[in-house]
């Protein structure tokens, strides 16, 4: 088991809980993905932050931030959650996908991920503490297959494998990608990650 906290139990008031956790981490993406900005800022407390490629800070910032950012929208596969008390975790599978133009022909860019969530209620109420996110491998499609892509791969060699085709494109757009992040190619930062939130809700 990942965490050291039981998945199931029978208490009406953690299914409840459960529940309503799952909809809070899902209904956030589905606001970032219909850019509903003022339901996207209340998932989070006040205090709370959030580590992705491109953005490092507050989740209120964040919610700033992805007004600039276009178009990529949210394929949840499944959500798992971890509870203990007023805190939990909660792990989304999902895809990121975007359809982009790369030397001038229409890609998609797909980035396989798993959405890491620190949850907690107060008065009453669950909310986003922190979100941070396991890159698991990616690619650069071309929409008509018979196209190519004329991409140096010196360039892509410069990132990491689990996200180097979306730092490519962010590259184009001015963004650099925080290269320290967890990833499949360093199990070594997915467990201190791991470890990090299992100590939080300890």
């Amino acid at each position: 088991m990942l965490f050291n906290i039981p998945l199931y139990k029978n208490s009406t008031e953690e299914v409840k809980d459960k529940y309503n956790i799952r909809e809070l981490v899902e209904f956030e993406r589905y606001c970032r993905d219909r850019q509903l900005w003022d339901q996207m800022e209340q998932c989070y407390h006040e205090d709370s932050e959030v580590h992705i490629s491109w953005y490092a800070g507050t989740g209120k910032k964040f919610v700033e931030a992805s007004k600039k950012m276009s178009g990529a929208t949210h394929k949840i596969f499944n959500t798992v959650i971890w509870l203990k008390g007023n805190k939990a975790i909660a792990e989304i599978v999902a895809s990121i996908q975007s359809r982009i133009v790369v030397d001038r022909r229409e890609v998609d860019l797909v980035s396989y991920v798993r959405l890491l969530y620190r949850v907690e209620k107060i008065g009453g109420i669950w909310k986003i503490r922190t979100m941070d996110c396991i890159y698991e491998k990616d690619s650069l499609l071309p929409v008509l297959p018979s196209s190519d892509l004329d991409i140096d791969p010196s360039e892509l060699s410069e990132y990491r494998s689990p996200y180097q085709c979306l730092c490519y494109v962010l590259k184009q757009k001015g963004i650099t990608c925080n290269q320290e992040l967890p990833g499949e190619d360093r199990p070594d930062t997915v467990n201190a990650l791991y470890q990090s939130v299992s100590n939080w809700i300890a």
